[in-house]
């Protein structure tokens, strides 16, 4: 278990870190759940690591651990949110708020899933992740 006081930022700074000395950049980063925190704030502390960002749903918009709506908008990459319809711990009115917050983000609700869809809908969800990287690295190599 981290430290007290291990803040998200750390975690975010701790993966910047680790892709920094595995000479890694511009990463396409997906997650699920309360994970969702660390990427955002990846995206927003170090933008020249991230390639994409898919799922970004939050725990709680206004989490007194992690709240982030305020600066959503400086999420300046390609960014695919995905709900599950029927989905209790991040229903799909949070991840339309979240959506509606960064620019150009692509709002996905898939039909009947829970919490969970590379479980439960597996190849439905990594079909419409592989479309969404597909076409991310389509823009990016024609600029």
């Amino acid at each position: 278990m981290p430290p007290d006081g291990f803040s998200v930022a750390d975690m975010a700074d701790d993966a910047a870190g680790l892709l920094a000395s595995l000479d890694i950049s511009n990463v396409h980063v997906c997650w699920f759940s309360g994970g969702s925190a660390t990427p955002q704030e990846l995206a927003l502390r170090h933008p020249h690591l991230v390639r994409s960002l898919v799922r970004v749903l939050p725990v709680d918009l206004h989490s007194r651990a992690h709240d982030t709506l305020e600066r959503l908008a400086q999420i300046r990459v390609p960014t695919l949110v995905v709900a599950g319809e029927v989905d209790l711990c991040t229903p799909p009115r949070l991840g339309r708020a979240v959506a509606d917050q960064i620019p150009d983000a692509e709002f996905v609700v898939l039909a009947g899933e829970a919490h969970q869809p590379f479980q439960e809908q597996r190849d439905d969800f990594n079909a419409l992740v592989d479309e969404f990287w597909s076409r991310v690295e389509a823009v990016g190599s024609s600029s």
